[in-house]
């Protein structure tokens, strides 16, 4: 394995900054961001095989319908867990994304466990029992991902990727405009060579965008995206018209819950829930109560 963060070999491609805060962007993302090359020549051509075999499977309709995800230049399987996002979301903004009902979308496969991430275990990139959505996004020439953030109260960090078929980059605090499509000059550009495995944590994953510029897939690639759900992340209910209303009478212990968030990331969900649900026996309302009105610790509200 090959770790190249922190290195000369560095792929962040620097910008001129234009004050003194953009530069203290980049240097917060960089040190938040970990690249490796684990794989192979000969297992990122076997992961490319399984990718086209997932890509026949879906045009066969071998799939359940929440797995595939079709969009002009970009198609996404969810594999284990899949959420609403985008158009699809029926209240917009951030904070309301919310996963599929559970069984909505296909198992992870077991080529994914089995060669995929056994390796990365191995390899100290992510722990064991991590791993429960796979992502799959495989772009067309000029296709393109919106700046965005990782629903923070959806995946755990960090956000690992391994990407496939060619080069390309994923550009940090972009701002996007259509009709016709274009976007601002990123904060950052980070080079996403073919095989590379890519970390983002803490500022890189929850203060800052992430985007795939259309100018950035010069041909077709593919990213393998591999998260972690939270173990309270709102979902939808089997009609996919209404939440799962999560009481504390579901948890024996909300501290529980509370000891898996941390700083920032605690608050952004903090923030967003307490406005959408303000009951006390909402999931929202269990966080502001315990939050407030128990002391929690300094650790959860700094």
């Amino acid at each position: 394995m090959y770790d190249i963060s922190g290195s000369d070999s560095s792929l962040c491609e620097m910008k001129s900054w234009s004050d003194q805060n953009e530069e203290e962007k980049v240097t917060s993302i960089c040190q938040n961001v970990k690249q490796y090359f684990v794989f192979t020549e000969e297992e990122l051509n076997v992961f490319e095989a399984h990718v086209d075999d997932i890509v026949r499977n879906a045009e066969s309709g071998a799939y359940k319908n929440s797995t595939v995800d079709r969009t002009p230049l970009r198609n996404k399987y969810f594999f284990g867990e899949g959420y609403t996002y985008g158009s699809q979301m029926q209240e917009k903004g951030p904070g309301m994304e919310r996963l599929y009902p559970i069984g909505s979308v296909d198992p992870i496969p077991s080529w994914i466990q089995e060669i995929l991430i056994k390796p990365l275990i191995k390899a100290n990139v992510i722990p064991e029992n991590f791993v429960n959505s796979i992502a799959i996004n495989d772009y067309q020439p000029g296709g393109c991902i919106v700046s965005h953030i990782d629903p923070p109260h959806i995946f755990d960090r960090p956000i690992v990727s391994l990407s496939l078929f060619s080069d390309s980059a994923l550009c940090f605090g972009c701002k996007f405009y259509f009709k016709p499509i274009r976007c601002s000059k990123p904060v950052l550009k980070l080079d996403l060579p073919r095989g590379v495995v890519t970390t983002l944590s803490d500022f890189a994953a929850n203060e800052i965008t992430h985007c795939v510029r259309p100018q950035d897939v010069q041909s077709r690639r593919a990213v393998i995206v591999l998260r972690r759900v939270l173990p309270f992340a709102p979902r939808l209910s089997e009609s996919n018209t209404s939440l799962v209303n999560t009481t504390i009478n579901s948890y024996s212990d909300p501290l529980r819950i509370l000891d898996q968030l941390s700083g920032r990331l605690f608050m952004k969900f903090y923030k967003t829930y307490s406005k959408n649900y303000k009951h006390k026996t909402t999931f929202g309302g269990v966080l502001k109560h315990y939050c407030i009105k128990k002391n929690t610790p300094k650790s959860y509200s700094d």
